[in-house]
């Protein structure tokens, strides 16, 4: 008996509906509006205090901060505590330029924003205090914590990591420098266990848009390591709005352009020679398992518009080879598996003006893994006879688009449409060949001891709601 099957088909997709986050402050018999927190999956919110060289608050300083990389400038003036808050600022480095009457204009360019380190203190001294003679305290900056944050977990910097650790070229390795994160079963990918939970109790973002895989909810769709920014791992604390998840909260964030250009190529090579050989086991042989991982990453980035356009964009060659034996037995098989699929990926901000921002992220994980089979004969450890040929389609598109406005110091607008797609297709080798696969020497094929032996077309398509934050 021969029984034809069409695999199942899961075509999923995740869709990122476009949310208004609007928040206002409360206004007080003072007529000043009180600060509003605003933070969302890729952004944060600069905070902190502005005192003098005697400890006295500031109010009525003005704070400007100026990305480094992109040009553009948020302002905002302290209130009566002398605190300020800008909202909706992408990770990176800032100058801070902290003006008020009748102090020294302090300026620092070196100030870093990521979502774990984003508050700063600033002490201004009296105009003409350096010139006095008599001992003063300088102006400085101090980097202080926000207490209204209450998530825990670490944000890693992905290329400052990889410069000094020695850490896998992937998402899970760099998870897994988070406190309280351990590997989990490699039955199920060796994904992380966050907080003791299971691996498939986790939820990864991008950019924003939701990449966790919808079939198993075990991973997500494959980025390659070097278009990660940065990563973050929130493993307790976090708000429902983060939620969908009992484990952990990845949340990654993309690389930009900035207003210099900027080209490399990084060229990656695991080859099977260097690579450790598990030992035999009763019922596995090993002595024939063999991998090559060869990658070729090409990114280029830069200004279309000076301090108002810029983009990033990164093409990953790749020639990976796997080898399996599988188990102890005259008649096993061997499976050679093989892809030479290419990634791109691009991203592309705009600055309308300061403090209207586009931006947009695609990137293309689709690709197909050849599997060929031969007959096995592990006694004498040869590879036989060629038996079949099967593809494997993986992956898909995925894109996201978002636009932030902050329109006065209470009101700041967000919103983002996203689209993830993953496929999980095996097909025929052999172009309008159908797929047949031949299972009369096994016995759980046989007709009776297996009711389910019908031809099935299965097609899914799953979507769902990610909320953005609110504000509070």
């Amino acid at each position: 008996m021969t029984i034809t099957r069409v695999r199942s088909r899961f075509n999923c997709s995740t869709a990122l509906k476009a949310i208004a986050l609007i928040s206002t402050g409360v206004i007080g018999f003072s007529f000043t509006a009180s600060s509003v927190m605003a933070q969302d999956f890729q952004t944060v919110a600069a905070s902190g205090r502005i005192q003098g060289a005697d400890g006295k608050v500031i109010s009525g300083a003005t704070v400007t901060v100026t990305s480094n990389a992109q040009g553009f400038s948020r302002t905002i003036t302290t209130g009566r505590d002398g605190s300020y808050r800008i909202p909706q600022l992408p990770s990176g480095t800032y100058t801070f330029t902290i003006a008020a009457a009748g102090f020294d204009t302090f300026t620092d360019p070196t100030v870093s924003l990521s979502q774990n380190s984003s508050g700063n203190a600033f002490t201004l001294v009296p105009v003409g205090a350096a010139s006095s003679g008599d001992i003063v305290i300088v102006d400085k900056r101090v980097a202080v914590a926000d207490f209204e944050g209450t998530t825990t977990g670490a944000v890693i910097n992905v290329a400052d990591i990889a410069n000094r650790v020695p850490v896998g070229r992937d998402l899970n390795s760099i998870i897994q420098l988070t406190p309280g994160v351990s590997q989990g079963d490699s039955a199920f990918g060796a994904l992380p266990s966050i907080g003791g939970a299971s691996v498939g109790e986790n939820q990864y973002f991008v950019n924003g848009l939701n990449v966790t895989n919808f079939s198993t909810f075990l991973g997500a769709n494959t980025v390659p390591f070097e278009f990660y920014d940065s990563v973050e791992v929130k493993d307790g604390g976090y708000q429902a709005e983060y939620g969908r998840s009992t484990g952990g909260f990845i949340n990654a964030t993309t690389r930009s352009g900035s207003n210099d250009f900027h080209a490399g190529l990084v060229t990656t090579y695991s080859p099977n020679g260097l690579r450790s050989k598990s030992p035999d086991t009763l019922t596995a042989d090993n002595d024939k398992d063999y991998s090559s991982d060869l990658r070729s990453d090409f990114y280029i980035s830069g200004p279309i518009i000076k301090d108002h356009l810029f983009f990033y964009g990164l093409y990953e060659a790749r020639d990976v080879k796997t080898g399996n034996g599988g188990t102890i037995d005259r008649n096993a098989t061997y499976v050679t598996s093989s892809t030479k699929s290419p990634f791109f990926a691009g991203k592309v901000d705009a600055v309308i003006t300061d403090g209207q921002r586009l931006e947009f992220t695609y990137f293309r994980t689709k690709g197909v893994t050849t599997d060929v089979t031969n007959v096995y004969d592990s006694t004498t450890n040869r590879i036989g006879d060629y038996l079949s040929t099967q593809d494997n389609e993986t992956g898909g598109g995925n894109y996201v688009a978002r636009y932030t406005g902050q329109f006065t110091k209470w009101f700041t607008f967000s919103a983002a449409y996203g689209k993830s797609q993953d496929r999980t297709n095996a097909i025929s080798a052999i172009p309008d060949i159908s797929y047949v696969e031949d299972d009369r020497g096994d016995p759980s094929q046989v007709p009776g001891s297996n009711p389910d032996t019908t031809i099935e077309t299965t097609r899914i398509r799953a979507s769902s709601i990610a909320p953005m934050p609110m504000f509070t």
